[in-house]
C-alpha cells in the first residue's frame, strides 16, 4: 500500500470514527424519558460501530461520544448522572463487538445477533451498577434490586434486542460500501 493510499484510509477511518462518535450523541438527543435512564437509539449507533469498525476505531468512537457529552451535555454533573454508566459501557461494548466480529469466519445475520446480544450483556454489567450507585448511594434514594432492574434493565430488553435487529440489518447493508 503507497504512503498516499494509507494517509486516505487513515483519514477514512477517522472520518468514520468521528461520524459514529457524532451518531451516537444524535441518537442520544431523541429519547423518550421512562425513568432515570430514557430510551435512546444509541445502542444500535454502538452495534453498528462495533459491527463495521475495527476494535479501536469503534473503541475510540465511543471515547469520542463521551468526550461530546462531557463538552456539550452536562461537564462534570455528567459523573453523577444514572446514565454515565452505559455511556462507559458503549465503549467496552463496541470494542468487544467488533473484536468478535473480527473472528467470525462469515459475518452471518444469526452470529452478529449472537454478538450484539453478548455487547448487551456487556454494557448493562457495566451500566446498571453505576446507575445503582448513583441513585442509592448519592441521590440517596431508598430502591431494592427489582426496582433497580424495572429502572435500568427489564423495560429496555426487547426495544434493545429490536434495535440490535435494526443495527445488523443496517450494517450487513452498508458494509460493502464502507470497505474496510
Amino acid at each position: 500500500m503507497s504512503t498516499t493510499t494509507k494517509n486516505k484510509f487513515s483519514t477514512y477511518l477517522l472520518v468514520l470514527t468521528a461520524l459514529f462518535a457524532t451518531l451516537t450523541y444524535v441518537a442520544g438527543l431523541i429519547r423518550l424519558p421512562i425513568g432515570p435512564v430514557p430510551f435512546t437509539l444509541q445502542t444500535a449507533v454502538v452495534i453498528m460501530a462495533g459491527i463495521l469498525l475495527s476494535p479501536t476505531a469503534a473503541f475510540l468512537s465511543q471515547l469520542i461520544h463521551f468526550f461530546l457529552q462531557f463538552i456539550l451535555g452536562g461537564g462534570i454533573a455528567l459523573f453523577l448522572s444514572p446514565t454515565f454508566g452505559f455511556i462507559l459501557g458503549f465503549m467496552v461494548m463496541a470494542f468487544v463487538i467488533s473484536l468478535a466480529v473480527r473472528r467470525l469466519s462469515k459475518a452471518t445475520f444469526l452470529n452478529l445477533l449472537v454478538i450484539a446480544i453478548i455487547g448487551e450483556v456487556i454494557l448493562y454489567l457495566i451500566g446498571l451498577p453505576y446507575m445503582a450507585y448513583i441513585l442509592l448511594q448519592v441521590k440517596g434514594l431508598d430502591m431494592g434490586l427489582m426496582a433497580i432492574l424495572n429502572a435500568g434493565l427489564i423495560p429496555f430488553i426487547l426495544p434493545d434486542l429490536a434495535k440490535a435487529v435494526l443495527a445488523i440489518v443496517i450494517a450487513l447493508r452498508i458494509k460493502p460500501r464502507v470497505n474496510l
